[in-house]
């Protein structure tokens, strides 16, 4: 894991790393101090309903979800926690528990109850989206970094659909033996 790091230039203010479900992790966040008790805590909070939808739709592009009707895979909740109508590229079924995803205030509490709140800043996307430069710098004051003068911030990933869906499930996700192959062109790439 460390050597994710090895990349970052020696004369490096800071360094870090995210993931989207570290706050929703029962236990992330506790093994993260256990390793740096004095690290600083970034969190970008969503609109829970807009960052369900978008979360759904990300699921759908990745095939780790199976009903497209927001609604219905809403209902399916019961059901896939008792481990039923899982989608057989689900690798974290406990991502389709959306009412839990979206338990911000349960989560924020369970950080709290493991870190000091000055170690802990809190961004509101919408307010990024609104004023990104502001924000921004406020995280850096936050992180003890230097600005960068920047004032771009383009828009990295947006909503993603696949055009042909069926032939980009077997691209991505191909059954086996295909997979075997798949994997194995995938390293033979890699070592050249």
């Amino acid at each position: 894991y460390l050597g994710l790091f090895t990349a970052a230039p020696g004369t490096c203010q800071v360094a870090g790393e995210a993931s989207v479900f570290y706050l929703y992790s029962q236990v992330a966040v506790k093994q993260l101090l256990e390793f740096s008790p004095d690290a600083k805590l970034l969190v970008m909070l969503r609109d829970p309903v807009s960052m369900l939808h978008s979360l759904h739709s990300q699921l759908l592009y990745g095939f780790r979800e199976t009903e497209p009707d927001f609604e219905k895979a809403w209902r399916a909740q019961p059901e896939r926690l008792r481990g039923e109508q899982i989608p057989t590229h689900c690798l974290a079924p406990e991502h389709l528990q959306y009412s839990a995803v979206g338990r911000f205030g349960e989560q924020l509490q369970r950080v709290y109850q493991h870190v000091a709140r000055e170690q802990v800043h809190v961004i509101f996307y919408e307010d990024f989206a609104a004023r990104a430069g502001e924000e921004y710098e406020k995280a850096l004051r936050f992180l003890g970094v230097s600005s960068d003068g920047r004032t771009s911030f383009p828009r990295i990933q947006g909503n993603k659909t696949h055009r042909f869906p069926l032939l980009s499930q077997l691209m991505m996700r191909p059954p086996f033996p295909l997979s075997v192959i798949k994997d194995r062109v995938k390293s033979w790439l890699s070592l050249h």
